[in-house]
Order: C-alpha cells, then sequence, then structure tokens
C-alpha cells in the first residue's frame, strides 16, 4: 500500500508541476515519501472482551474468564471480517509538502 500510495502521489507531484498548478517555490519536494501507516479496525468489542478475560484471569476468577472465552470465539467467528477489516489508515508523510498534496489528491480526476 504504501509503495502504490507514493507512486500515485509521486505521479500527481509530477502532473502538478508540469501543468504550472504547484510551483517550484511553493513546493519543496520532488518526490513523496512515506514514513509510516498505521490502520485502525473496528474492534472495541473484542478488545473490551479481552480486557475482561484479562481481568478474570487476574482475579483467578477462571470459570469467568472461560465465559468471555466463548463469546470472544463467537465474536470472531461471526465477525471476523469485519474485526479484520481497517476501517482507516493514519499516514504519516516525511515532508509536510508531501502531506499537502495528498490532502487536496483526487483519484481518477480529469480522466474522464
Amino acid at each position: 500500500m504504501k509503495r502504490e500510495l507514493e507512486t500515485l502521489l509521486n505521479k500527481e507531484l509530477q502532473e502538478c508541476k508540469q501543468n504550472g498548478s504547484i510551483s517550484e517555490e511553493n513546493c519543496k519536494i520532488n518526490s513523496v515519501l512515506i514514513a509510516d501507516i498505521v490502520f485502525a479496525y473496528n474492534n472495541s468489542e473484542l478488545i473490551n472482551l479481552l480486557r475482561q478475560r484479562g481481568a478474570n484471569i487476574n482475579s483467578q476468577k477462571y470459570d469467568a474468564m472461560r465465559e468471555v472465552e466463548k463469546k470472544i470465539t463467537n465474536l470472531k467467528g461471526e465477525n471476523y471480517d469485519k474485526l479484520t477489516r481497517p476501517v482507516c489508515a493514519f499516514i504519516t508523510f516525511e515532508e509536510e509538502d508531501a502531506y499537502i498534496l495528498a490532502q487536496n489528491f483526487e483519484a481518477g480526476k480529469g480522466k474522464g
């Protein structure tokens, strides 16, 4: 994903510099580099159950722990795709100009 985003944004950067919509004075970068991508998931229900299980283990309440473990197993079985599909990404760019370019990027614009 990192490589694909960098490729798309570098192409956009070059096109904007060629057509004059970005000047060299306003944009000091020659390429877009992504430092990090962190994904977020819609898994708060699972995290809460894991906390409950941990609290029960810590308190040595093993029967309660087993009940929570069943809930965890059922949740994962019924909602595996939902739990493992990223719902957003936090992208850190190496340069602020790349961040600004990415904010204004619209995939497919001007292509019919």
